[in-house]
């Protein structure tokens, strides 16, 4: 997808959009954090429990309607420790609440939408052929 955004003329622009028109991209979010500058985003919880004011989640078949951080954090941390066999050593529940706090930020519309935004420029932005 590289040939996207180096094209030197429009007519290879369209071109090399031609070729991946009717393709499914995966784009790794990773990929994406690698070549950008995150232009002061950075993820928070309290911007987390902001965007789960206005969403709908369901984990696991549950649904959780506007939930707080703390009601979804609790009910993923209480999965990872009964997908991990209810470990009883001393830090399994620090482990469980880091993974749930990975899970609320990396599932935030708003960080995902600016991870979407920045794949978007990354591949198909060019000021050239605008």
């Amino acid at each position: 997808y590289e040939s996207l955004r180096v094209a030197p003329t429009r007519a290879e622009y369209e071109r090399a959009t031609a070729i991946i028109d009717h393709e499914t991209m995966v784009i790794p979010v990773e990929w994406v954090l690698q070549r950008v500058v995150s232009r002061g985003r950075v993820p928070s919880l309290h911007q987390a429990g902001k965007d789960l004011q206005r969403d709908r989640v369901v984990v696991d078949g549950i649904e959780f309607v506007n939930p707080s951080c703390d009601e979804l954090a609790a009910h993923i941390c209480a999965r990872v420790l009964e997908g991990a066999g209810c470990p009883q050593d001393d830090r399994s529940e620090v482990k469980a609440a880091v993974i749930a706090r990975d899970v609320l930020l990396s599932c935030s519309r708003t960080q995902g939408g600016g991870d979407t935004y920045d794949a978007v420029q990354l591949l198909f932005g060019s000021n050239e052929h605008d």
